[in-house]
């Protein structure tokens, strides 16, 4: 079962990692929105004492998703009226890792999913950034090509740049704790990592945010 179209998208952001397992909440309870084949929640179980379920619209990953430990795994289409009350428990971390981008109605999505959250939880967000200068190069010159994978994948409904995923989480009442630039590049490119990190508006292809809810 598992193929190419499987490991297309089966990787670990490392900034969301860390983030949890740099957390001091102990044994957390992780909701993995998209999740895939599970590669996230595998991680975090090599890591760390946690719980995790998972949501995702595909039988087959889901079933590989609980193969690696995911506990509660829900298939849900997040594009068809979505109700929380599907979810059964409150969580510690909600994880939208490269999700959102993906869906009709970020900003509802996130305000259905924040009643799941506990208290003093997290939301974990990683968009890809339309701003980066590659890109605004090429929009420039009028060139608008989709590809398989990446800032232009052709699965993507959305585009955020990032004044515009700022502008989302103030929509939905959350607080940026933390955004941080990354580029996973080849190693002829390294100089964007930290480039996109001190300057994630024109060279990160993505950016990871830690949020929690506004008091």
């Amino acid at each position: 079962m598992e193929n190419k179209q499987f490991k297309k998208y089966n990787h670990v952001n490392p900034e969301i990692l860390k983030m949890i397992l740099k957390s001091s909440i102990k044994c957390p309870k992780v909701l993995d929105v998209g999740c895939w084949t599970g590669a996230l929640g595998s991680e975090l179980k090599n890591n760390i004492d946690c719980t995790i379920d998972g949501i995702d619209n595909n039988e087959d990953v889901l079933s590989l998703a609980k193969n690696v430990g995911y506990n509660n795994l829900y298939r849900i289409d997040l594009n068809i009226d979505f109700n929380s009350n599907l979810i059964k428990d409150k969580y510690d971390f909600i994880v939208f890792g490269d999700v959102l981008e993906h869906t009709i109605n970020p900003n509802k999505l996130i305000s259905l999913f924040k009643e799941k959250l506990k208290d003093n939880g997290f939301i974990l967000v990683s968009l890809p950034n339309i701003g980066f200068i590659l890109y605004r190069i090429l929009h420039l010159l009028g060139f608008w090509s989709y590809t398989d994978i990446g800032v232009m994948d052709k699965t993507h409904l959305r585009f955020f740049t990032l004044n515009s995923m700022k502008k989302l989480f103030e929509s939905t009442n959350l607080e940026i704790l933390k955004s941080v630039g990354i580029n996973i590049v080849k190693k002829r490119f390294l100089l964007l990592s930290p480039l996109g990190k001190l300057y994630p508006s024109l060279f990160a292809t993505q950016i990871v945010f830690l949020l929690n809810k506004k008091i």
